[in-house]
């Protein structure tokens, strides 16, 4: 038996000629534990840990400019020590798709004011609010019943406008609650602002455009330099519900904005898909690839192979809302 201790922080060892530490919160933490408590040899456990390592390396560049290595997040080598790369750290390791939030941290990154970089996250979590793939996140704007603004009256908000003006000319004092800059909400704050003949529309935020949100509604509206409309609330003075929380964002060129499964195994033959299992967490949907796969090396014939009595050539692990193709085997 190798020499361990275990705490309530996670469990330490000795093998291999070094220390090792594992947290509780490592997806092999349990494995590890479990095969100390057999009385497992060091190499056994050794095998774990080289394993993981490579899982980690393997999903270590997100984007050409945000990479994780040993727990932390980096932006061009350079660390980067927001909230929000805790919450990346923790959906890589449960399987998510980290490129939207890769993309989010990008272009915070770009935004000036060192509030906004600091604080956005916390207005995106406070009022769930969905990123979208290209790392811009959904919030809410009511306006009247021609789709004008209701400060003005002359700003368009119908879908598809693109509202923009100067950063310099919107107050970036938090501490001023309704001041010059476009306003944007998150579904708490619509009842202080939207009435029954008005409309709620859904405006897409780069953090980038970001300039203040102000303390004293807590974290529920902001004040913001440009903004895209992209989609009407139709039914929130009937339901009053937050349409929004309960979905996964996908790109603007698949025609919706919004759909609850975005990774998905193709099979295909002949460079068609024949069948496609959607799934809304990219782990889920990895299992399922993993089954098929092996199903597939199993049954091999003399143009594919054979899964479920159909014939296949290839399989692939997509995601339907970047188009890329994250896993894929073929027969040839």
């Amino acid at each position: 038996m190798i020499p361990y201790i275990k705490t309530e922080q996670g469990v330490s060892f000795f093998a291999g000629g070094r220390s090792h530490a594992i947290s509780r919160e490592s997806k092999i933490y349990e494995e590890v534990v479990d095969a100390i408590r057999m009385g497992a040899g060091e190499s056994a456990i050794l095998d774990m840990i080289e394993r993981e390592e490579a899982r980690l390396n393997k999903a270590t560049q997100i984007t050409d400019a945000i990479s994780v290595k040993a727990g932390q997040v980096f932006h061009r080598d350079q660390p980067v020590d927001l909230r929000l790369t805790e919450y990346m750290i923790r959906m890589l390791d449960e399987g998510f798709d980290l490129v939207p939030m890769a993309n989010f941290l990008e272009n915070l990154l770009k935004n000036p004011s060192y509030r906004a970089k600091y604080g956005l996250y916390d207005f995106i979590e406070y009022g769930r609010m969905p990123i979208t793939p290209d790392g811009c996140f959904l919030a809410y704007k009511a306006v009247n019943p021609d789709y004008t603004d209701i400060r003005t009256g002359t700003v368009d908000n119908s879908i598809g406008a693109e509202p923009s003006m100067p950063r310099n000319e919107v107050d970036e004092d938090p501490d001023q609650t309704c001041s010059k800059g476009y306003h944007v909400c998150s579904f708490d704050y619509l009842p202080r602002y939207s009435h029954n003949n008005g409309r709620v529309m859904v405006a897409k935020v780069n953090p980038a455009d970001v300039v203040a949100v102000p303390r004293d509604y807590r974290n529920t509206k902001m004040r913001i330099c440009r903004y895209e409309v992209v989609a009407e609330h139709e039914g929130y003075y009937q339901e009053r519900e937050n349409f929004l929380t309960d979905t996964v964002v996908r790109s603007e060129a698949q025609g919706s904005f919004f759909s609850e499964k975005v990774f998905a195994v193709e099979l295909l033959y002949d460079g068609v898909v024949d069948s496609t299992e959607p799934f809304a967490r990219l782990n889920e949907a990895a299992e399922r690839y993993e089954e098929l796969a092996e199903e597939a090396e199993d049954n091999p014939t003399g143009d594919g192979f054979e899964i479920g009595g159909d014939i296949y050539d290839e399989i692939r692990l997509v995601n339907q809302a970047t188009g890329q193709v994250i896993l894929s085997v073929s027969a040839e």
